[in-house]
């Protein structure tokens, strides 16, 4: 998870740098631990890994644009298993 909106910007910026999906599953898989891949019928979006617990990180990154990826990958649970097979935290929305 993300420690502070300073790290949580910072790795924004990182990753909207990014121009192709294929690095961006490589950033994904490398900070698994702060991102997520979410999984939708029309789009694949990114998120961060937010405590649902914790009510002013979650509108505060909420607030953070991330780059979706130019196609979408569809949304089932065999995609999730191998998206995270590869190491790659995934959920479907």
């Amino acid at each position: 998870m993300i420690k502070t909106i300073k790290d949580a910007k910072k790795n924004a910026k990182i990753y909207n740098a990014i121009e192709t999906n294929k690095e961006r599953l490589e950033f994904l898989k490398a900070n698994n631990e702060i991102f997520k891949i979410v999984l939708d019928n029309d789009c694949t979006m990114v998120s961060f890994i937010i405590d649902d617990n914790d009510d002013d990180s979650y509108e505060a990154l909420g607030n953070i644009e991330l780059n979706s990826f130019d196609n979408y990958y569809g949304c089932n649970n065999e995609l999730i298993e191998l998206f995270e097979f590869i190491g790659i935290t995934a959920e479907c929305c």
